[in-house]
């Protein structure tokens, strides 16, 4: 079975047994004022950063792209199908934990999975489901590696001066490529908590989905002759409520964490000067 399939199937799992046979606290998901007036806050947008990171992932495939069969067809398959599942697992998962776990318990928690699978489970349930995170997380990185890694070598098979990194061994690995990753993990390992590098890849992915979502309006109006095979549905609702959320977002991010904000400027300044030196090339 694939690490991917080994995820669903430790997820699923956990919210059958949470379902089946966890505590029931007293919870309820109709929003009240207070509700709504937490909604406008700044912890509540910020919050959201770590929603979407939550969702990352579902367009990798857009990364390996080259090695797709029929990608008209199934690149968007794959990204709305990845789209759907992610959110209704997060939202059975998160059921879950409001269910087994009481609020107050909740407040300031960081290894939340852990603590429902104690109130579930017990003290050694909980820590066979701490460990099955760390399984899920050792999954979840190899396909950001794989994915990524396959970004990293396609920027360098398409460039003369970073020719090296678009090499790939006799077995279709691109080796080097891989490296470059795995070295710039450690480096965010090694200079920031875990919270910090979470909140820095959430902000710099909020920042580049953001863009992506300019540059297709732009494209809309700057080339309409284009053909286009898959069309925005709700087009331009969508990306400009999109847009408006992450511009929200960031604007918070901005006013309460200006050092989170100031690392993905520069991470944006850097790409940008070394798109313009692969360009000269």
């Amino acid at each position: 079975m694939s690490t991917t399939g080994t995820t669903l199937l430790i997820i699923v799992a956990f919210i059958a047994t949470g379902l089946a046979i966890g505590p029931v606290e007293p919870i309820s998901f109709a929003p009240d004022p207070e509700a709504f007036r937490q909604m406008a806050t700044a912890p509540f947008a910020i919050s959201l950063i770590y929603v979407v990171y939550a969702y990352t992932g579902w367009n990798a495939i857009g990364y390996v792209a080259g090695e797709v069969v029929a990608p008209q067809r199934n690149i968007p398959r794959a990204a709305v199908g990845a789209v759907l599942l992610v959110a209704l697992l997060y939202l059975l998962l998160h059921w879950v934990f409001l269910r087994a776990v009481p609020l107050d318990a909740l407040r300031g928690t960081v290894e939340v999975g852990a603590l429902a699978g104690t109130r579930i489970l017990g003290a050694n349930g909980g820590r066979v489901i701490s460990g099955l995170i760390a399984l899920v997380l050792v999954a979840t990185i190899s396909g950001f590696l794989l994915a990524g890694s396959r970004v990293t070598q396609a920027v360098g098979a398409g460039s003369s001066r970073l020719a090296w990194l678009g090499a790939r061994g006799g077995d279709g690995v691109p080796r080097r490529a891989l490296a470059l990753q795995l070295a710039l993990i450690v480096l965010l390992i090694a200079t920031a908590s875990f919270e910090a590098v979470l909140a820095y890849a959430g902000i710099v992915l909020n920042l580049m989905n953001l863009l992506a979502v300019a540059g297709l309006m732009k494209l809309r109006r700057a080339a309409p002759e284009l053909d286009r095979p898959f069309r925005t549905p709700l087009y331009p609702l969508v990306p400009l409520t999109f847009a408006a959320l992450s511009v929200w977002m960031t604007a918070f991010v901005i006013w309460q964490r200006p050092s989170v904000i100031l690392a993905a400027l520069g991470t944006l300044v850097v790409g940008s000067l070394l798109y313009s030196y692969v360009e000269r090339s």
